[in-house]
């Protein structure tokens, strides 16, 4: 669903063993206004989603976000 989002450049996530941190999730983004676009908010009501809701480890999330400066063309 993200993915119809022009801005989405893609995605990937990762689970790890005997660390600190148990799943990280790598977005690539055009421009900060793909993570409150309609494809984002409609990604935020699904199903799916609402399962990874309850887990303990989906609420207790880091978020940081990294900008280019000078983005290839």
């Amino acid at each position: 669903m993200i993915l119809e989002c022009p801005d989405w450049a893609g995605s990937a996530r990762y689970s790890f063993e005997n660390s600190e941190w148990t799943h990280l999730a790598m977005h690539y983004v055009t421009s900060a206004d793909a993570l409150d676009s309609p494809a984002m908010r409609a990604a935020r009501k699904t199903p799916w989603r609402n399962k990874f809701l309850e887990h303990d480890w989906f609420g207790k999330v880091d978020k940081s976000f990294h900008f280019r400066e000078n983005p290839p063309a």
